[in-house]
């Protein structure tokens, strides 16, 4: 067994057959977010979102990724909306899920973070280039 994840893609067409398996990685990085598993569910079956998986040296999942592809004039954008799993803060893992966007045509990537997970990213290269913040403007959403 390693002890660095393998980075891999999984299929639109194959996501359903692999959400149970990751569904407690996905739902413990929703946490942070306003999004439910649910949604999330709808973006990796539809590929608004693409999902990618981590798995130990005997092909057990131990964490998950989903990204969110947006082209504007300059750039197209990988965001990785969500983290969770063992490793997935690691050199070589980050490097493996940057490597898969590259390959569908990333030229950056943006991390979602809260100021803790921030701390980590800057260790992996990733620069701070503003906070997001927000502020409900309905009190129904």
């Amino acid at each position: 067994m390693t002890n660095t994840p393998i980075i891999r893609q999984i299929p639109t067409d194959l996501v359903h057959q692999f959400l149970p398996l990751c569904r407690q990685y996905i739902e413990a990085a929703l946490v942070y977010t306003d999004l439910s598993f649910d949604q999330a569910k709808v973006f990796l079956s539809n590929g608004t979102w693409m999902l990618l998986i981590a798995t130990d040296g005997e092909d057990n999942i131990t964490g998950a990724y989903t990204l969110a592809f947006a082209n504007s004039p300059n750039h197209r954008t990988a965001t990785i909306v969500t983290a969770g799993g063992l490793g997935l803060g690691s050199p070589p893992a980050f490097d493996q899920a940057c490597e898969i966007a590259r390959n569908h045509g990333a030229t950056r990537v943006h991390v979602l973070a809260r100021q803790s997970a921030a701390r980590l990213y800057k260790r992996l290269g990733l620069v701070e280039k503003s906070v997001l913040m927000e502020k409900n403007l309905c009190q129904d959403l």
